[in-house]
């Protein structure tokens, strides 16, 4: 062997070396990773079971005026918003829970977050709801604190007893 493939092959070798510790490291600090905890996912868009519900006054499509004062006993509260695809998706689904519901429609709330007052969701969720139509900061999505859409809770009085942003966690009443 010459001194020039010596070096040459020394050379690889502390370059394998070099790049076997860089993989190793990497290793170490991805197992580090991956035993904590992970973050949780899909957080809830509205605030979490035991919070009470703050004030608020709206006009429901049909004219009349609702504030939190007129939540008694158990209430389902569904949000949706104008261009959402989940939305669309699951208002249907919303609906027929709904319909259901104890109570019926004075035991239901819709909040629909659109421009426009003719909302397809509202005017769907009509006959088995209350249906307020508002912007994305009115007053009954600042009194839930809503993150996100769609959302999902039940209420008891004005105290959220159930609060999911996915409808198949809420345990509702079965459509017959």
């Amino acid at each position: 062997m010459t001194p020039v493939t010596t070096v040459t092959l020394s050379g690889l070798g502390l370059l394998n070396l070099l790049i076997l510790l860089v993989l190793v490291r990497r290793v170490d600090a991805l197992a580090a990773r991956l035993d904590r905890p992970a973050a949780p996912s899909d957080p809830p868009p509205l605030p979490g079971v035991g919070t009470k519900v703050g004030s608020f006054t709206a006009v429901t499509t049909d004219g009349h005026r609702l504030s939190i004062e007129d939540f008694v006993g158990r209430t389902l509260v569904g949000f949706f918003a104008e261009g959402c695809g989940t939305c669309r998706e699951l208002a249907p689904q919303f609906a027929r829970h709904a319909s259901v519901f104890p109570g019926g429609r004075d035991q239901v709330l819709v909040v629909v977050v659109s421009p426009n007052p003719g909302s397809p969701v509202a005017a769907s969720m009509a006959p088995i709801a209350r249906v307020v139509v508002e912007p994305g900061d009115g007053a009954v999505v600042r009194a839930f604190r809503v993150d996100g859409f769609p959302g999902f809770c039940v209420l008891q009085e004005n105290v959220v007893v159930a609060a999911e942003g996915k409808l198949e966690r809420l345990r509702l009443p079965v459509p017959g």
